[in-house]
């Protein structure tokens, strides 16, 4: 049996193409490697700042909240505390994935 893995932070055990948005990142596909991936904590630190950076300005661009207003609400999330988490896997995807689960978040909380 050979293990594969795909950027995300549950098991996977069926494929539904369905499920994919064709408008986002590499287009309706699903894509899979035979690496887990192994960063140092340097690098890691740069992949969360910079999605942390771009969840600040899309809450700034698309809900206009101000910037201290969004950077509070990106640094009293859930997602951003799973974000710090190397094990959730957050830091390997998309800012646009990570917006779309933090805006999830607020939405189900009614903070947006």
């Amino acid at each position: 049996m050979i293990t594969l893995y795909h950027g995300s932070n549950i098991r996977i055990t069926d494929i539904d193409l369905k499920q994919c948005n064709s408008y986002k990142d590499f287009g309706q596909a699903f894509y899979l490697t035979t690496e887990i991936m192994n960063i140092s904590e340097q690098e890691f630190k740069y992949l969360v700042e910079g999605i942390t950076s771009d969840l600040i300005q899309l809450l700034i661009d698309r809900v206009h909240h101000t910037r201290p207003h969004a950077v509070e609400t990106v640094y009293g999330s859930n997602i951003y505390a799973a974000l710090l988490r190397p094990t959730s896997g957050l830091y390997s995807q998309s800012s646009g994935y990570v917006y779309s689960l933090l805006e999830s978040e607020l939405k189900q909380s009614h903070l947006l």
